[in-house]
């Protein structure tokens, strides 16, 4: 049991960290998009 409880800490402690850098990217992505279309809505009003 104690080598599961090991082994499985070592995933988790390898897993976590790419599921927020992961989370932060689609977060920029979202964000960045939202942006864009922004630009893209007062562009077309100006013109």
């Amino acid at each position: 049991m104690n080598d599961l409880s090991a082994t499985l800490a070592i995933l988790s402690a390898m897993i976590a960290p790419a599921v927020l850098i992961s989370a932060c990217g689609s977060l920029i992505i979202a964000t960045s998009q939202r942006l864009n279309r922004t630009i893209d809505r007062v562009r077309n009003i100006s013109h």
